[in-house]
């Protein structure tokens, strides 16, 4: 008991000489009655603190609010950024529109090829241009560029040099069996140079390509192995020789295009 009052007045004398008050934990002057756990000395005529803990959430408040405001604020703009579609150039969209027509000009060659010759290698590819087109469509709504497709009617294209070559190649491939699977493998030269070359330097967009290009490999495998099972064979006309080669003597690859296994 002499203790707890020689430690009380040791605290008060504290407290007069600093200028604080006593304060329990209702926040009012202890008088006479003290808790040791609870009490604390503020300045006098300062505001209420009721315990150490609201005193430790008062001054945490009071110094990082601001921060705290800006980093919520930081936060937010960059989490909006990051899902705004990146600056692209002229030359990136002009290379996913021409290449959503391109997979299509494929796709409606095979179509018209398939219809002429019934072989089943036109209609498996065929399948996989409406993969690959598809996979370019879901770019160009993910960016907000402007579907050259919005309209897809068979053997019909907005780009004037596709329609142009949608018309030869149909026209090629009406003469023979042969010259169907020659145009097949011409279209596969064509798109594997066209992949390449537009790439971006956008991941999103090389991936794509990349699917792609690994499926035209495929398909130029394909048509080249039914020539050769006719006796005929490709000649590259957009592929180096050495490119052609490399893909023609290569094993098959595996992949998938827009959650589909690729076909031939």
């Amino acid at each position: 008991m002499r203790r707890a009052i020689g430690w009380i007045a040791l605290v008060s004398l504290i407290a007069t000489s600093t200028g604080c008050e006593l304060v329990g934990e209702n926040g009012a002057g202890t008088g006479s009655t003290f808790d040791s756990t609870v009490a604390v000395m503020r300045p006098a005529g300062t505001a209420p603190i009721t315990t150490h803990a609201s005193a430790a959430a008062a001054l945490t408040a009071s110094t990082t609010g601001e921060s705290r405001t800006t980093t919520t604020a930081t936060v937010a703009a960059e989490k909006a950024s990051s899902v705004q579609p990146p600056a692209f150039d002229e030359e990136i969209v002009e290379g996913l529109i021409w290449m959503r027509e391109e997979e299509k000009l494929a796709r409606d060659v095979y179509q018209a090829l398939s219809e002429l010759w019934n072989l089943r290698i036109f209609d498996n590819i065929a399948a996989s241009e409406q993969m690959h087109t598809d996979a370019v469509a879901d770019l160009l709504e993910r960016y907000d560029i402007p579907d050259p497709m919005a309209n897809d009617l068979a053997g019909v294209f907005q780009n004037q040099t596709m329609q142009a070559l949608y018309d030869d190649f149909v026209e090629r491939g009406s003469e023979s069996v042969v010259d169907a699977l020659v145009v097949g493998a011409t279209i596969e030269d064509l798109d594997i140079v066209d992949l390449r070359q537009r790439r971006s330097g956008i991941a999103a967009i090389d991936q794509v390509y990349g699917n792609l290009e690994r499926g035209s490999r495929n398909h130029i495998r394909a048509f080249v192995s039914a020539l050769e099972r006719r006796g005929a064979e490709y000649v590259p006309g957009y592929l180096t020789v050495e490119e052609y080669q490399a893909i023609v003597t290569s094993a098959r690859e595996r992949g998938r295009v827009g959650g589909r296994a690729d076909q031939e």
